[in-house]
């Protein structure tokens, strides 16, 4: 007796209800009847693709194998177009023929004879005019999404986006408030590392599918436009969405410079992070359970790999220098009294921070057509904003200073910075912690440009030397206020 594997197909099945595999199956299994051939089995293949889909196909390449091992006669499919629309698959099927002698029948669409050249032509002629249907079809599909991307629509398919319901339009209050917890402690300074370990230890907020947070998932959040109220296809905005945006378009464009940065979330935030540099010209960064700043070799970036220094010395070191720069800078050892500031030249910066901004939304029109890419975009608009920051620094150096909702005057220097670090610097909670380190570490940024690190002079050493620390000060001479930063808990 014949023996016939039945082989069941479908591409789109979005109600998962396996319906048209199942009418497949039925009429596959009538003609079996018909012809009195034994059916040994039945494989099917429900919401799986046979064209240029990406998806695998794992039970047809186990078809092919069994076939291979002549556990069968017959391939019995609905049409040709339920095996394959490729004509590379037809040929391998053709071979499949030629060794094994498996023939290959359908309900409608006829039984090719392979073992013929006019039997073979007309089965490539079918799968030619497969391709062809189904190639329409892609690009039918492709010109439908990037229309609806284009006009803001969500995309169809898939699971829900964190953030939003299933509509792909209305935002999750809750999902939508963690998302804007995240990216505040990512502009905070705080790893996502740190943001994942908080989630997964509360349980909230719950991810989509009901797993554990890894750092790759929120990542992927929060670069994604969706949450700026932005619509993209294929990796690229191409205008505004019709769905709200969870955070400001200048934030979300900040949060993706950050994480996007090499080795981001691999090392711990310090009170130095991003100031240190090597005498090599390499960035310095913390090393964790090493308790050390180290000079790193990475691959492509440099780094000698010679130069490490202890946490403790060197942050010590770093403020008491602060401390003495402060006290020069402003002619005394306790903060200048307000009346004794000078007014900046509003009028000046106001038209250079709309020139900037200008030059901002330029720089966003053309990456949304298409003239720049992503390399070239981010690291021209992250140099735009930090123009836009010395502009607010500039106003706000003729600030006072805000320390628990109070300005301060009078402090003495060596008084005030222990003071801070003992009001935001040594909190139990991690989510205070990183954030007080962000503050410590704005306010020497404000003031201090970068800070070199050579090698020892004998080698081996332990005793922390200040002659290998160079600190390259900004606005060096100039009377000026010391930074505003607010340091409430809040």
């Amino acid at each position: 007796m014949t023996r016939a594997v039945v082989y069941a197909r479908i591409s789109r099945d979005p109600e998962g209800e396996a319906l048209g595999v199942q009418r497949q199956r039925q009429d596959c299994l009538d003609r079996a009847a018909r012809e009195g051939w034994q059916v040994v089995d039945v494989v099917v293949e429900n919401d799986v693709g046979a064209s240029y889909s990406r998806k695998h196909r794992p039970l047809y390449a186990q078809l092919l194998e069994r076939s291979r091992r002549r556990e069968f006669d017959v391939i019995l499919a609905y049409s040709n177009s339920r095996l394959t629309r490729r004509p590379l698959e037809l040929e391998e099927l053709i071979r499949l023929h030629e060794a094994t002698g498996v023939r290959l029948c359908t309900v409608v669409s006829g039984d090719d004879d392979l073992s013929t050249a006019d039997g073979r032509m007309v089965a490539r002629v079918k799968a030619s005019v497969d391709a062809a249907e189904a190639e329409r079809v892609s690009e039918r599909t492709r010109r439908a999404k990037l229309q609806r991307a284009r006009q803001g629509q969500p995309m169809t398919g898939g699971g829900r986006p964190f953030g939003y319901a299933n509509d792909r339009l209305t935002a999750i209050d809750e999902e939508a408030a963690a998302i804007r917890d995240a990216a505040a402690r990512v502009l905070a300074g705080e790893s996502l590392v740190s943001i994942v370990a908080d989630w997964n230890r509360t349980g909230s907020p719950a991810t989509v599918h009901g797993g554990l947070w890894t750092q790759r998932t929120l990542r992927g959040i929060l670069r994604s436009p969706r949450i700026a109220g932005l619509s993209e296809h294929k990796g690229k905005v191409v205008g505004e969405a019709v769905w709200p945006a969870i955070i400001d378009r200048d934030a979300w464009e900040r949060i993706r410079v950050e994480i996007s940065a090499p080795g981001h979330g691999k090392h711990e935030h310090r009170l130095l992070s991003g100031l240190l540099r090597c005498a090599c010209g390499s960035r310095m960064s913390p090393t964790g359970r090493a308790g050390l700043y180290r000079c790193a070799p990475v691959p492509g970036t440099g780094g000698c790999g010679r130069v490490a220094r202890k946490y403790q010395p060197l942050e010590d070191y770093v403020v008491a220098q602060w401390v003495d720069h402060m006290t020069e800078l402003t002619g005394s050892e306790f903060w200048t009294r307000e009346e004794d500031l000078t007014t900046p030249d509003d009028a000046a910066l106001a038209a250079e921070e709309e020139g900037v901004t200008r030059r901002i939304g330029t720089l966003r029109d053309r990456w949304a057509a298409g003239a720049i890419g992503d390399e070239d975009f981010f690291p021209l608009i992250e140099q735009l904003r930090a123009r836009l920051a010395e502009i607010d620094h500039e106003r706000q150096l003729h600030e006072p200073m805000i320390v628990q909702g109070q300005a301060v005057t009078g402090m003495a220097w060596r008084v005030a910075w222990p003071q801070l670090l003992e009001m935001v610097g040594h909190r139990e909670d991690e989510r205070d912690k990183q954030r007080g380190i962000a503050a410590q570490r704005a306010m020497l940024a404000q003031h201090i440009d970068r800070i070199t690190v050579g090698p020892v002079a004998k080698r081996g050493s332990h005793t922390f030397d200040p002659s290998t620390v160079s600190i390259t000060w900004r606005n060096r001479g100039r009377r000026e206020r010391p930074p505003t930063v607010s340091l409430n808990k809040g």
